[in-house]
């Protein structure tokens, strides 16, 4: 149960990857690098090589980043959006297109190169136990009143924490070293002067509602659009994700970039998995 929570959240954040990073009422290109660096806190003893806490953060490391950082460009009209995969994240290969045609909150995945495609569902919360609650989770934002100039656009940092128990069955022990908390702690510099469509506020609804209860409108909310950004989970101790808009121009894509081409097959998704363990 524990796992598939995991699962659920690192889900929730490569889709959001790809659905909230259309920022304009019209075109514009972005390019957007990811990366896992590893945390050195002064003083801190490091975890023990085969403690819980080392082995699940490099399963998650391995699963979000398998190949390392990754480099992704968006492309938006305004209405529709398409994201191109210059590396590996999560269940994305390199060179996957993702298409979020306008009117559609289901996307498509397609690999080039094998000339397929399969239909991206919004991410789903895990079933509980009957007689299990989801938890609320305590979100706290905290604007700083500091800006800087990020690929040519005005940012301002933004400190935002999650925090909620993980919800474990009545009678069920965890292992020792498990984590018993979710937390997330995000450095964002939120942009100032870039603003994001009504074509894509309303993908960024449908994370949130497929994701009842884990707060991601509230978050979203206090940062639509992050030229950089360091988040830190306890999923994945020892590490942090760090985000940076490279680019950002504006553009006049043709509609043909946004539809799905004739020919391709469609197969069915690959379903997320943990490292060495089962969903």
């Amino acid at each position: 149960m524990t796992k598939r929570i995991l699962v659920a959240v690192l889900v929730a954040v490569v889709a959001s990857a790809s659905v909230l990073s259309a920022q304009s009422t019209t075109g514009l290109r972005l390019v957007m690098k990811m990366e896992l660096q590893e945390v050195v806190t002064s003083g801190a003893p490091p975890a023990a090589a085969n403690s819980m806490t080392a082995m699940m953060g490099d399963m998650f490391k391995k699963m979000l980043l398998p190949e390392g950082a990754a480099e992704m460009e968006f492309l938006t009209d305004g209405q529709s959006v398409r994201t191109e995969m210059h590396g590996t994240m999560g269940t994305l290969a390199k060179g996957s297109v993702i298409l979020y045609p306008v009117g559609q909150t289901d996307g498509y995945v397609l690999n080039p190169g094998e000339k397929t495609y399969y239909v991206l569902k919004m991410p789903q919360a895990p079933t509980l136990p009957a007689g299990m609650t989801l938890p609320k989770p305590e979100i706290s934002v905290k604007p700083s009143g500091t800006f800087e100039i990020i690929a040519g656009h005005r940012a301002e940092r933004v400190n935002i924490s999650f925090r909620m128990p993980i919800p474990v069955p009545e009678g069920v022990d965890l292992p020792p070293g498990m984590p018993t908390e979710l937390t997330l702690d995000l450095e964002n510099w939120c942009a100032t002067d870039l603003k994001m469509p009504a074509a894509a506020m309303r993908l960024l609804n449908g994370v949130a509602q497929s994701m009842p209860g884990f707060g991601l409108d509230e978050m979203a909310k206090a940062c639509p659009i992050a030229m950089r950004s360091r988040m830190r989970m306890s999923m994945m101790p020892g590490y942090e994700l760090v985000t940076n808009i490279t680019s950002a121009s504006e553009a006049s894509p043709s509609p043909d970039m946004f539809s799905l081409p004739a020919g391709l097959k469609e197969v069915p998704p690959p379903t997320p998995r943990m490292p060495g363990g089962e969903n």
